[in-house]
């Protein structure tokens, strides 16, 4: 600082000094134009918000999902290849906040487990869907029941290799759904699984989707939450990518998610509210709008893959999944 001072001080008599000079000589030296002063610096860019990551979710980096039910259940590996993640379709939620999972048509538990273990070894997991429509008796509300739930989908994940769940409690749920017990479950799972994923299937209903706004901004504040899947059906019309993206803004603005952290749920139908039919090429156009605005939107996923998709060949499975997976 010391320094600072001479060099000023020595500066000013150096330029008191040329002064003089200048004014002894002023009657003899031609005037100079004087250059005008170069404009002020365009002011930097407002600092953009930080965008908090999941410290690791597990799944692809471009998802094509499908829910798999457990009513009409088959082995993946009788599915299309396009597929890189599967949800099981569905753990219901008991009264005293229990869960399990059902195995059907003619699948065996230990069948259904190794090729659910195999596809997560190749890069393709599965995780498990909580509740679906009517299927929760308890909203995890108590501690008795988030206990419960924990003590008893634990040893699913072990057994099935899930990696992650996915919150999809719907409507008439005993006692309502509760915020705090669907956080504090998310975050004790995260705890115990390194990398475990957490996800969930909103849709437009008031009272639901402000719910699960409330749980996806909580978990995306501390990295816990790794994409918000929308169901973009039983709507009151078939989904444009102006539907989607009017959706996903208010999501992100809502909640501070990322386009990396939605993902896009679409159905062939026909739903069971408007029978709307969304053709392959609509998703596809969907896919393409979102998709340039929003280049990071995680992905796509489809509900029904054999009431639905199996039912019109596949081509979710196939020319939808061709279509997300080929965009950079």
């Amino acid at each position: 600082m010391q320094s600072q001072r001479n060099i000023v001080r020595r500066g000013a008599a150096l330029a008191a000094t040329a002064l003089a000079s200048t004014t002894l000589l002023a009657c003899a030296a031609p005037s100079v134009p004087v250059a005008a002063p170069a404009p002020a610096p365009a002011p930097a860019p407002p600092p953009q918000p930080e965008v908090i990551r999941p410290a690791g979710d597990g799944l692809p980096s471009r998802i094509v999902g499908g829910y798999l039910e457990a009513y009409r259940l088959a082995l993946p590996s009788s599915l299309p290849g396009g597929y890189n993640l599967l949800y099981h379709a569905f753990a219901p939620i008991d009264g005293d906040g229990s869960t399990k999972i059902y195995v059907t048509g003619g699948v065996s538990r230990a069948q259904l487990a190794a090729e659910y273990q195999a596809r997560r070894a190749q890069g393709k997991p599965t995780i498990l869907s909580i509740g679906g429509e009517g299927g929760a008796k308890a909203g995890l509300t108590t501690e008795a029941q988030r206990q419960r739930f924990l003590d008893t989908v634990i040893p699913l994940i072990d057994e099935f290799g899930f990696s992650g769940i996915d919150w999809d409690l719907e409507y008439h749920v005993p006692g309502g759904i509760s915020v705090d017990g669907m956080v504090s479950v998310s975050r004790q799972l995260r705890a115990r699984y390194p990398g475990f994923a957490i996800t969930m299937a909103p849709f437009a209903d008031a009272g639901i989707e402000a719910t699960y706004k409330e749980v996806a901004r909580q978990l995306h504040a501390t990295g816990d939450l790794a994409y918000v899947g929308f169901q973009f059906y039983n709507s009151v019309s078939v989904p444009t990518a102006d539907i989607v993206l009017k959706r996903m803004e208010s999501w992100m603005a809502d909640t501070g998610i990322g386009p990396q952290q939605f993902v896009i749920g679409l159905w062939h139908g026909p739903d069971v509210w408007m029978g709307h039919v969304t053709s392959p090429e609509a998703m596809m156009a969907v896919w393409t709008g979102v998709q340039a605005k929003y280049p990071d939107v995680r992905g796509v996923y489809t509900w029904g893959i054999l009431t639905t998709d199996g039912k019109n060949g596949f081509p979710f499975g196939t020319r939808v999944a061709q279509a997300v997976s080929s965009t950079p």
